[in-house]
């Protein structure tokens, strides 16, 4: 079976028809200083424009981008910036309203107050697609996460499940 087809029969299974209260995960927004610091960085890159596209084309997968002057920050601003960087992670931003109806083969939702965006969202159970605004979102990649492998600041993947929690 595709592995597409087991994500979608996952979120099938995951998100049953109903009312519920579902927790908004997000980045956290970065504080004053860090704000000021990606500020002076997206103006010097601009500035640098040239310079900055050559430096990240010579970087390797998974390579940092070093300290230049032509970031437009001082070495220690670096330092900061590239420990807030380094370190987002998701956490609980909020927490909205949300129904999820099934129509037809499809999953629709339907947020209240917030997260519009959700309802542009719709999970197709027959061909198993995701589509957004009626284009289709292609799953390229496998993705393993689990206790040890997370991003996630609000818990692990194992938790990921009982953030909806049905009315």
């Amino acid at each position: 079976m595709k592995s597409n087809a087991l994500a979608i029969q996952f979120v099938e299974r995951q998100l049953p028809e109903g009312n519920y209260t579902a927790a908004v995960l997000g980045v956290p927004r970065p504080n004053a200083a860090q704000f000021a610091i990606a500020e002076k960085m997206k103006q010097a890159m601009k500035a640098n424009e040239d310079w900055f596209f050559k430096t990240m084309e010579e970087l390797k997968p998974g390579e940092l981008i070093q300290y230049h002057k032509n970031l437009g920050i001082s070495e220690e601003e670096y330092a900061v910036f590239m420990k807030f960087s380094q370190s987002v992670k998701l956490d609980k931003i909020g927490v909205i309203e949300l129904k999820i109806v099934r129509k037809e083969n499809s999953l629709h939702f339907e947020p209240k107050d917030f997260g519009d965006y959700l309802k542009y969202l719709v999970v197709d159970l027959k061909d198993q697609r995701l589509r957004v605004d009626s284009l289709d979102l292609e799953y390229k990649e496998h993705i393993t996460m689990n206790v040890k492998q997370t991003t996630l600041v609000a818990g692990p993947w194992v938790e990921l499940i009982s953030i909806f929690s049905e009315d």
